[in-house]
């Protein structure tokens, strides 16, 4: 994710690099602190392959792996075909999946330690998104600044048109009292 992160920044592909950092950096942070506030402890030793440490809930390696490919696919799927978009969901959804099931296998973890960290990783790359959707918008200062204060001038064109608008008279003028006309009962 690194190289992934610094690829984009030597292409001055800025915002793309962003959004993957805070992708490794936030998930990894996020974690750790709902490791702590949860405290979670592992399955047993007997029904685990190998010695695991440290809080269960949420997975790390899940957070972090939902967090980063899936905020890659979506960098990298921008302005692609859709098959193309659907490949590259499904290699970040592939890849997650293979690294939770693994760890279900070797019994580090139990199953609801790899959803909850399947979730607060999906949940991590949604506040990312927003945060740049919002940061993309205008705002509403500045799209009244760009907004004509006046209404634009017609052209000669568009004065010299029959049946336009500057050529027919205002209707209400037609029947006030003031022109002179005559109102029949």
């Amino acid at each position: 994710m690194v190289l992934a992160a610094a690829f984009l920044a030597a292409r001055r592909q800025w915002r793309p690099a962003i959004m993957l950092a805070v992708a490794l950096a936030g998930s990894v942070i996020l974690n750790i602190t709902v490791q702590h506030l949860v405290g979670r402890s592992r399955p047993p030793a007997a029904l685990s392959i190998g010695h695991h440490a440290g809080p269960a809930f949420p997975f790390r390696q899940a957070t972090t792996a939902i967090a980063c490919y899936g905020m890659l696919a979506v960098i990298l799927a921008a302005d692609r075909a859709p098959r193309i978009r659907a490949l590259l969901r499904t290699v970040a959804a592939a890849v997650t999946a293979l690294a939770g099931a693994s760890q279900v296998y070797l019994g580090a973890n139990w199953l609801t330690d790899i959803l909850g960290g399947w979730a607060l990783g999906a949940l991590w790359i949604a506040i990312i998104l927003a945060a740049e959707l919002l940061l993309r918008r205008p705002s509403r200062r500045s799209a009244r600044a760009r907004q004509p204060k006046t209404r634009p001038r017609p052209t000669r064109r568009q004065q010299a048109q029959p049946g336009t608008a500057a050529e027919l008279p205002d209707a209400n003028a037609m029947h006030s009292p003031t022109r002179g006309s005559v109102v029949f009962l």
